[in-house]
This record gives C-alpha cells, structure tokens and sequence, in this order.
C-alpha cells in the first residue's frame, strides 16, 4: 500500500513499501481511457545530470536529489529496510509524453534500482520551490509506475 501525506501545498510525503520504478505527481480533470487491463505504457523523460545515488545497508540511510526547478525529493530509508549493501538512486522526471492526465506531470522521480524490494517502507518526500495551485476541477493525484 502507498499512503500519500501533505503536509502542505509545497510538501508531499510518501510511504513506500517497495521502491517501485518512479512517483509522479500529477493532476487531471479526467483520465483517458486505456484499452489494456494493465493501464497505459508510460514513458518518462528523466533528467540524467541530475541524477543522485547513495550506498544504503541495513543500517538505513538517505538519498536527496533536486530538479531543475528546485524541487526536492528525499527518499528515507529506515534501518533494517535492506539486508545488504545497495546502491540507490533517484532521478528527477523532466515530463511523461504519453501521460494519459489532461493537467500534465508537476513533479516525478524515478528510482533506482528497479524492484528494490523493503523489509520497511520507506519515505519519499517532495518538497516543491512553490505550491503548485490546481485548477477548478483538477485533482491532484500520486501514482507510481
């Protein structure tokens, strides 16, 4: 289960069991339909010079990584969470060309590495230069891929 918290406009936690392939924040007044039962293929834009790793063991550790536009992504991972050493990495999304939400990607994060699976969840948070304000009717949705 993913729970998503806000703390405030410019502030998003996240409660990871797994590290899936990324976490988008995004928002929609509706979503298109898809013909498949497993969803649309997504294909996000990562910002590779952007791109920050770190060393994680059992003990537990951090990794921070900042977009372009100041946005900050902290992913926590508690101790006991892994039982070796393992390189950890995120990467800012620069936009999802085939996202199937009519207000478009606002911020997005790919980890690394893929199917990392936790014996405890971990915490992304996102904490945004400014709040973004929604439309009226646009929800503001989390998703992972």
């Amino acid at each position: 289960m993913i729970r998503i918290f806000t703390d405030s406009p410019a502030r998003t936690s996240v409660r990871l069991p797994s590290i899936a392939l990324a976490l988008a924040l995004a928002s929609f007044g509706c979503a298109a339909e898809s013909a498949s039962d497993q969803g649309p293929f997504l294909s996000p834009v990562v910002d590779a010079e952007r791109e920050q790793s770190a060393t994680v063991g059992p003990e537990g550790g951090a990794v921070v990584a900042t977009s372009a536009d100041g946005t900050t992504y902290t992913l926590a991972i508690p101790a006991e969470a892994l039982t070796e050493e393992t390189e950890v990495s995120l990467t800012p999304i620069r936009a999802i060309d085939d996202l199937p939400m009519t207000g478009g990607l606002i911020d997005g994060v790919h980890f690394e590495p893929s199917g990392l699976q936790l014996l405890r969840a971990a915490t992304l948070t996102v904490e945004r230069a400014s709040a973004h304000v929604l439309a009226q009717g646009e929800l503001f949705v989390g998703f992972v891929y």
